[in-house]
């Protein structure tokens, strides 16, 4: 496989949390895109007053300034890399790979992974 990135831009920035369960204590929102990578929870994902359920392993990607939490269910592992960017990065992807931009052209998305998919992102 090739490595289309071979140093991390200073406009991408990464985080990782493990927790039984998780319940933000207020709304939030930032001026850069979020993907969310999350391998496990029982998620509740609320986006400018939408929301989606799912117990599945799944993306999800939030546009900049949406109002948006992520609420996992106490007694379930939520477990999740994420990480933060904005259009410079966006615009400079290569689109042979994949065309991110129309990946967000609503507030937000949750796509559910299969097994395998896992191990992909991995």
């Amino acid at each position: 496989m090739q490595n289309i990135f071979h140093d991390i831009p200073d406009n991408v920035r990464f985080d990782y949390r493990s927790t039984d369960g998780m319940k933000p204590e207020h709304f939030h929102f930032h001026s850069h895109y979020e993907m969310s990578f999350v391998f496990g929870g029982n998620l509740t994902v609320i986006n400018t007053g939408d929301t989606v359920k799912t117990d599945k392993p799944c993306i999800i990607l939030h546009s900049p300034n949406t109002f948006h939490a992520v609420i996992a269910e106490k007694g379930t592992r939520y477990k999740r890399y994420n990480m933060h960017f904005d259009d410079e990065f966006v615009s400079k992807f290569p689109a042979e790979y994949l065309n991110v931009k129309s990946l967000f052209s609503s507030n937000f998305s949750v796509t559910e992974l299969g097994e395998g998919d896992i191990d992909d992102l991995m």
